[in-house]
């Protein structure tokens, strides 16, 4: 039987184009007779919560205690604060809060609930947790702890022995993913990949794996969906490679445009890495989009991606920062139309089986109900 009462979600951007599970968990939780507020922290600064913060002696001590492992934090989480208890004005309404992402989301959270002597929990993700962590009292003192890979939760439950985080994987609606069409007639292969133009999703190296692919005298093309901060250097990369025949920066697209892309490409290039700064790919979206769509996949094995992409049987999987290697992964692909059509029928099979978005939010949602120990169905 459900509570009464609302949850508060606390986000970094809401809606955002490349944090769209959050926005399906919501619609799929509100669906199943949630009630849940949004609070999107954004691009917000410090100044106006200051003075408010610094009247509270209560206040400062528990923010103290909160940032002392962080204190870098501190300008961020301080207009933060003030959006979130503005979200929680009516704070009678309020009987859970629901941080997504470690690091400022979840500090907030953490507290908020002081504040108002709700509960919290959390959900981690990838970057918040290789590179921009919590800290450890944020962590340890959520009623309860989410992960949406198994490679992330054996990382965590390593950290944080004594605050476990339960599975809770990322599901997706295979009703969206029709399967893709077969093509009429053969031409140029076309290549797809889809994702932030940051350093862990390691375009430089599909760049340059695109160039030797025309050295090979291959027929392709690729189209690069996504904006971000390398998008200036991918452009120069390209021009620099001769490539501007080949390789087509989309931009970002709607969800709707993206999913029509899975329908026309050959295949989807996933050359992730794990970033300098050790922030990594848990299982990206788009490779569960593709494989529901029976498109073939080829990924390399950073982060939690051979969770999904095991190699020859639902995908190929190549070494990271190797752009020869993936060059001639895209080869075999174009080349052995048998085993991609092999592997997207076993891709298809692991979505059904263990993404579909109905199992994991129905966890999440007992979760949330406040039952803490939930099995994995």
């Amino acid at each position: 039987m459900a509570v009464s009462g609302k949850i508060l979600y606390i986000v970094g951007e809401y809606p955002s184009r490349t944090e769209t599970f959050i926005e399906r968990e919501i619609v799929g939780l509100r669906r199943l007779g949630l009630e849940i507020d949004v609070c999107s922290l954004g691009a917000i600064g410090c100044v106006q919560a200051c003075p408010a913060l610094l009247r509270s002696p209560k206040a400062v001590s528990l923010l103290w205690k909160c940032l002392k492992d962080a204190p870098l934090m501190l300008r961020r989480f301080a207009g933060a604060l003030v959006r979130a208890t503005h979200m929680a004005s009516d704070t009678q309404a309020i009987r859970h809060i629901h941080a997504h992402f470690l690091g400022l989301p979840a500090t907030t959270a953490y507290f908020l609930s002081q504040m108002l002597r709700v509960p919290y929990s959390i959900t981690a993700h990838a970057r918040d947790i290789y590179a921009e962590p919590s800290p450890r009292i944020v962590v340890a003192n959520a009623r309860f702890r989410t992960s949406c890979t198994e490679t992330n939760c054996a990382f965590l439950n390593a950290e944080f022995p004594n605050a476990p985080f339960v599975l809770v994987r990322h599901g997706i609606d295979l009703k969206q993913y029709p399967h893709k069409r077969e093509r009429e007639k053969r031409g140029p292969c076309r290549l797809l990949a889809v994702g932030r133009l940051v350093e862990k999703k390691g375009f430089t190296c599909l760049v340059r794996a695109c160039r030797r692919l025309l050295e090979e005298n291959c027929s392709f093309t690729c189209t690069l969906i996504g904006d971000g901060p390398q998008r200036p250097a991918l452009h120069a990369e390209i021009a620099r490679l001769g490539l501007h025949g080949q390789v087509h920066m989309a931009g970002a697209l709607p969800h709707e445009e993206v999913i029509a892309h899975y329908q026309d490409a050959d295949m989807l290039v996933v050359p992730s890495v794990v970033a300098r700064d050790g922030d990594r790919d848990g299982v990206p979206n788009v490779i569960l989009e593709a494989m529901a769509s029976r498109l073939p996949v080829i990924a390399t094995d950073a982060g939690s991606i051979p969770e999904v992409v095991q190699n020859e049987r639902t995908g190929l999987l190549m070494p990271q920062r190797d752009p020869t290697a993936l060059a001639n992964g895209i080869q075999r692909l174009m080349q052995r139309a048998a085993l991609a059509s092999q592997m997207v029928y076993a891709a298809r099979r692991l979505i059904e089986t263990e993404y579909e978005s109905s199992r994991w939010l129905r966890t999440m949602h007992r979760l949330l109900d406040g039952e803490n120990n939930v099995a994995d169905e």
